[in-house]
């Protein structure tokens, strides 16, 4: 698994599930990352994404089959058209408008911080989730 440093400039595409929050965390949450490459905003339930990043490039998809179902258009209509070649070595990053939110999944459980979820990531696993258990 690459380093905490390496992980700050690795090549990373964003892509949000979006329905009705705020994406007014994004900044902070990315403001390390120095390899940002795409920010893709796929809004689902036709109401106006508020605070997206300024680069970010926004997306309305009828509303069906949650937030599967815009990671799965944005796989299939919009990675293709971003990577070129066998050589991009990008991690894309699928996330939800409320993953700031409260955890609801269960007890015990948190958000991993984004550094560790690109590590996982882009180790041998080849994909990380969003939620850790809680060691403290």
């Amino acid at each position: 698994a690459p380093s905490e440093e390496e992980v700050l400039h690795m090549k990373l595409r964003i892509v949000v599930s979006h329905c009705k929050a705020s994406l007014d965390w994004m900044p902070t949450y990315l403001q390390e990352f120095t390899n940002v490459a795409s920010i893709h905003v796929i809004s689902k339930c036709g109401m106006v994404v508020e605070k997206a990043p300024y680069r970010a490039t926004t997306v309305v998809i009828p509303n069906v089959g949650r937030e599967g179902h815009a990671y799965a258009y944005y796989i299939t209509d919009i990675l293709p058209k971003l990577v070129t070649g066998t050589t991009d070595n990008s991690i894309v990053l699928f996330l939800k408008d409320t993953t700031m939110g409260k955890v609801h999944q269960g007890n015990g459980l948190r958000r991993a911080d984004l550094k560790s979820l690109i590590q996982i990531a882009s180790s041998a696993n080849g994909f990380a989730c969003g939620l850790v258990y809680d060691q403290g």
